[in-house]
């Protein structure tokens, strides 16, 4: 986790001098993370928290670039139904 946790720290940075590449960096991290999901480790139970807190950057950096509210919540709701999705076809 301290590795995945220093990425953050860095993309978080950026997010303050330039929200636009923070997004795009958000983004790519959220969707190795949801590539890899499988194969964590999570019990600890840090990891989903963790993910949690990544979406959270990822919007203030959408909102920090101007993006649309509304387009950042439908990417949001898109993201949980894909994710609801691949959930139920691996059960």
């Amino acid at each position: 986790m301290d590795d995945l946790e220093e990425v953050e720290a860095r993309i978080m940075a950026l997010a303050a001098s330039d929200p636009v590449k923070a997004v795009t960096h958000y983004e790519t991290f959220l969707a190795c993370c949801f590539e890899k999901i499988q194969e964590v480790d999570d019990s600890s139970g840090s990891f989903s928290p963790f993910v949690a807190g990544l979406f959270c950057g990822w919007i203030k950096a959408r909102q920090a670039a101007g993006a649309d509210p509304q387009e950042t919540a439908a990417l949001l709701f898109a993201w949980m139904d894909d994710a609801r999705e691949h959930l139920l076809s691996t059960v």
